[in-house]
């Protein structure tokens, strides 16, 4: 998992939009409270954000760089359907609210 200086200069990035798709995955995780889910579900909930698939794989590698989530695995359903599944890093519990709580102690550095 990520020390509190590096969750806070991932927040300051921001202008990297690969990073914020990551973030908007990882507020659909914390929101759905979710320890397993499948790409497919992700993607329908966020489907105006990433109306195309291989953004929202490219936020998901984003995410396992940070220890966020593992996968994905491929599994196969009664039907006999694939799905690609991720876990979650159990140590993600309270992620997002840390990283908000972060921001409002650490002042921000205006870069001249």
């Amino acid at each position: 998992m990520l020390n509190p200086h590096a969750l806070h200069t991932f927040n300051q990035i921001g202008a990297d939009s690969t990073i914020e798709d990551a973030k908007a995955a990882l507020g659909w995780i914390q929101k759905e409270s979710v320890a397993v889910f499948k790409r497919s579900d992700c993607h329908r909930a966020l489907h105006g954000r990433f109306p195309k698939g291989n953004r929202l794989v490219e936020a998901l590698d984003v995410l396992r760089g940070w220890n966020a989530v593992e996968g994905p695995e491929k599994v196969k359903s009664p039907s006999n359907r694939s799905s690609q599944i991720y876990r979650v890093n159990p140590a993600l519990i309270g992620f997002i609210e840390r990283l908000d709580q972060l921001n409002k102690f650490i002042p921000r550095v205006a870069f001249q």
